[in-house]
């Protein structure tokens, strides 16, 4: 039986998978895939009615 201590052939065949996963990783950064950013909302100045004349 193998504990993964480094002494059967189950631990390199192991490490070499992680390694190529790894390699695989290092070829993406976070930008990559992560979805963009929401544009933020644009933002519209309020301008009051001018006052009118009461009837």
């Amino acid at each position: 039986m193998c504990s993964l201590t480094g002494n059967c052939r189950l631990t390199g065949v192991l490490h070499g998978s992680l390694m190529a996963f790894m390699a695989h990783l290092d070829r993406y950064t976070l930008a990559d895939i992560l979805e963009p950013a929401p544009q933020p909302l644009r933002t519209v100045a309020f301008k009051p009615r001018a006052k009118t004349a009461a009837r």
